[in-house]
């Protein structure tokens, strides 16, 4: 049976990781609990806003945030696994908090489009299936 060695892992990489998850525990303790939920909080808020209100879709905030995170989280992943290191996870996290955005953008355009054409179609139909008959009325000045 032959066994394979493992590969070896460098001193300055392990303390480069140690200390950059250090940092972010670190950061997480200081900045708390309450300040990420307010974030959220104010993300679900504009998801509602946008989602429910101008789009009219029914999807609840809370889905779409956790969609958002999940799709941050696995664009992460993603870079991790094209680039080997850790700076290929900040890169793909940081492309995948450019999703949630661009897509509530991309549907927007498509949804002001449509009520553009449909406008349009209304307008246009009304310009031809309904004649024009404004009585004219004229209005004399009185002789005193």
């Amino acid at each position: 049976m032959i066994l394979a060695a493992a590969p070896s892992i460098s001193v300055t990489y392990l303390a480069v990781t140690s200390g950059v998850l250090f940092i972010f525990a670190t950061a997480a303790v200081a900045l708390g609990l309450r300040p990420a939920m307010n974030l959220v909080a104010r993300q679900e808020h504009q998801f509602d806003e946008v989602l429910r209100g101008k789009l009219l879709l029914d999807v609840t905030p809370r889905t779409a945030t956790v969609l958002a995170a999940a799709g941050m989280i696995v664009a992460g992943a993603i870079g991790y696994f094209f680039s080997g290191n850790s700076l290929g996870a900040v890169i793909g996290l940081g492309v995948g908090m450019l999703f949630p955005p661009l897509t509530l953008r991309y549907l927007k355009n498509r949804r002001l489009t449509k009520l553009e054409d449909h406008g349009a179609q209304c307008a246009g139909v009304l310009r031809d299936e309904v004649p024009l008959r404004i009585p004219v009325v004229v209005d004399h000045p009185r002789r005193a």
